[in-house]
């Protein structure tokens, strides 16, 4: 029973599938083995990145894209794109959906993507654009018959010609010339008036044949026959040349000269001439100094051009240059202490000065120069050369000059004060003027000072200013100031002096206490103090820090404040204090000090001394005893810490105990004690115990 019911499941279940698979294919025979009959019509659409072939100009050889994809629920069978009217082109598809278009040929209409689906029924996603050629054959059009042509690729658009495209020239259909159409060709005949020159361009892409270029060879171009340089090229110069020349046609001729190595015409505008010679005036000079030939180039006017004549590698000379003083005297005088002003004229790119042969030497871009002042009467000589960019040196002129006397004053700039305090910086300076007022510079001056030896100073030497410090006070002082003006003798009665008599003045600032009497304070309590500071300088002296000082028992404690801040203290011990306070001013000066007295007393045991100190031996009976200072009140107990903790061991009414140390070592022994105010100590009493051993020990003798 149960073989027949797994027969009959297997049965159900095979016929079940197989109904499936004939109905599936059923429809794919409908669908796809009869796509024409086929009455599915399905969703397809078909996205399109045109990739700027919709708006920019489309071009030859060049490679552009475009990106197809389906949008719908159901995909297209295939996608081709194909041109109205139909032209030559290239269309590879890749892997990403984008397909590469490359155009052979000019065009303009519609560009087609034919989308087919699976029952061949084809929609169209169109766009109209153009193609062009940008290329033509451009150069001579009229020649002589004895003068090559000169021809180029070029862009109707003038812009640069893409260096991968060849081009291969043809004449009458043979070619003759494969090269870069960057490139220049050149086309020489004598045997025919008129030629037709063709030219294909290509590159990776495919090619593509321009339209052809026609060439008339006519009558017979001039002939240079010689041409001579006047003279040697300079540099910064035209050049002027001779030219012979020749020509079988009447009229002008023109003539043009290109600096071949320097990549410059010398000439501006094309030259004329007739007859058989002509002497060609460039009218721009050579800039640059590499070796260079001259190309003379000869146009008549039907635009024939003759062989250029070539002057070969002329080297490019320095020109030199020449240069004077622009003055009409060769001796000129200026007003003592004035700054002397020369001007040269000249061609030329620097000026090197020289004064009092090589006393001062200076090179200039400018052809001027400006001296430092003349004090002296002596007489001076100036010289200037002229120089290229080349280091060429030129002509050398020269003139002599020198000064007349003058008269000079010394004065203050800023006066220096007759009192002064110490530990402050003054300064003091003074100027040297002439007749008419004009400040002598320091050059030109000699300054020396003359002040007592154990003051700080900041004095350059020679300066017109002079810094002084002064640390300590001194009753009076004077100081002296010279000047000599110019270094030669004949001047020395130009001297001048100051002098200044100083005394000094010690500001020092005064400092005390708010409370001008001793004061007594309970043990823990504060104290809260202001100090009264005033500086007596009537300058700008300013109380700076306030000092205090505090001196206990066992330490000192310093602390500073400004001068109008509180200063406190809590005392923790009994007894007597002291404490300090000083204040400093801006400039160091410090006052005297002020002292105050202050008396701890406290209501509360307290132990004197704080530890103490014993020695015993092991196994032996000691006393130990506390000390307590003076106290109104009853004490009714002592607490002993024998163990270094603080747990109570002993409570005694006594103010000592029994204790026998066992073992040998130091022990600390800790006591307290409360009175019948039921006040402790202020602290308690340290017993510092050292126990020794008892045991005999044998010396050696």
């Amino acid at each position: 029973m149960r073989s027949i019911l797994q027969i009959t499941r297997f049965k159900t279940g095979y016929l079940c599938l197989t109904a499936l698979l004939t109905a599936v294919l059923m429809f794919c025979n409908q669908v796809y083995d009869n796509p024409v009959s086929s009455k599915y019509d399905g969703d397809y659409k078909c996205s399109i990145n045109w990739n700027g072939l919709d708006t920019d100009t489309i071009e030859i050889l060049k490679p552009y894209s475009i990106t197809i994809k389906d949008s719908g629920k159901d995909k297209y069978y295939q996608f081709e794109v194909i041109t109205e009217p139909p032209i030559l082109f290239k269309s590879e598809k890749d892997q990403e959906n984008n397909t590469r278009l490359v155009f052979l040929e000019p065009f303009s209409g519609k560009l087609s993507v034919v989308a087919t689906r699976p029952n061949l029924k084809k929609d169209f996603y169109d766009i109209a654009f153009s193609v062009i050629n940008p290329y033509i054959i451009s150069g001579d059009t009229v020649v002589g018959k004895n003068v090559p042509a000169k021809l180029r690729i070029s862009r109707k658009d003038s812009k640069k010609i893409d260096s991968s495209l060849t081009v291969v020239w043809a004449i009458s259909s043979v070619s003759c010339d494969t090269s870069s159409a960057i490139d220049q060709f050149s086309l020489k005949h004598e045997n025919k008036d008129t030629v037709e020159v063709n030219a294909t361009i290509s590159n990776e892409n495919g090619n593509y044949k321009l339209t052809p270029y026609i060439v008339r060879f006519e009558g017979e171009a001039p002939v240079i026959e010689s041409a001579f340089l006047r003279d040697s090229l300079r540099l910064g110069e035209a050049p002027v040349i001779d030219v012979d020349f020749s020509d079988d046609d009447t009229g002008t001729i023109f003539f043009t000269v290109y600096a071949t190595a320097h990549k410059q015409f010398l000439t501006s505008s094309p030259q004329s001439a007739s007859g058989n010679s002509i002497t060609i005036i460039c009218d721009i000079p050579v800039s640059d100094t590499i070796v260079t030939s001259l190309s003379i180039v000869a146009t008549d006017q039907n635009g024939l051009v003759s062989l250029p004549k070539i002057i070969t590698d002329q080297k490019i000379l320095y020109t030199i240059p020449e240069v004077e003083f622009m003055s009409t005297s060769d001796t000129v005088y200026f007003p003592q202490g004035d700054k002397p002003y020369f001007i040269a004229s000249g061609e030329a790119d620097s000026f090197l000065w020289v004064v009092d042969d090589s006393a001062m030497i200076k090179g200039t871009k400018e052809n001027t120069i400006e001296l430092s002042p003349i004090m002296d009467t002596l007489w001076h000589k100036i010289c200037v050369t002229g120089i290229n960019y080349s280091f060429i040196k030129g002509n050398t002129d020269t003139l002599i000059y020198k000064a007349r006397n003058s008269k000079y004053t010394l004065e203050e700039v800023t006066p220096f004060p007759s009192e002064i305090r110490i530990r402050k910086w003054y300064s003091w300076e003074v100027r040297t003027i002439d007749e008419l007022k004009r400040v002598v510079g320091s050059d030109s001056v000699r300054y020396v000072w003359t002040y007592p030896d154990n003051f700080k100073d900041s004095l350059n030497e020679d300066s017109s200013v002079l810094y002084l410090f002064f640390e300590d006070s001194v009753k009076s002082f004077s100081i002296e100031v010279k000047a000599f003006v110019g270094n030669d003798s004949t001047t020395m009665d130009s001297t001048l002096s100051l002098i200044r008599n100083v005394k000094t003045r010690v500001y020092q600032p005064e400092c005390h206490f708010e409370l001008e009497k001793d004061s007594t304070l309970k043990l823990n309590d504060s104290i809260a103090l202001k100090v009264i500071v005033r500086s007596p300088d009537p300058g700008d002296a300013r109380i700076e820090t306030v000092f205090y000082r505090v001196v206990l028992p066992d330490t000192t404690i310093d602390e500073s404040r400004s001068a109008d801040e509180l200063w406190g203290y809590r005392f923790r011990d009994k007894g007597i204090h002291y404490l300090f306070t000083w204040a400093t001013d801006s400039y160091g000066v410090s006052s005297d000090i002020c002292t105050l007295k202050i008396e701890v007393i406290t209501d509360k045991p307290t132990f004197n001394p704080a530890i103490l100190r014993k020695t015993v031996y092991a196994k032996d009976t000691v006393r130990l005893t506390a000390f307590l200072d003076p106290h109104p009140h009853e004490i009714i107990s002592y607490f002993w810490y024998l163990d270094s903790d603080a747990v109570i061991d002993t409570e005694t009414v006594n103010n000592f105990i029994e204790k026998v140390f066992e073992d040998t070592g130091t022990f600390t022994i800790k006591v307290n004690c409360v009175n019948v105010q039921d006040d402790y100590a202020v602290k308690p009493q340290e017993i510092l115990v050292t126990v020794l051993s008892n045991n005999p020990v044998i010396k050696e003798v």
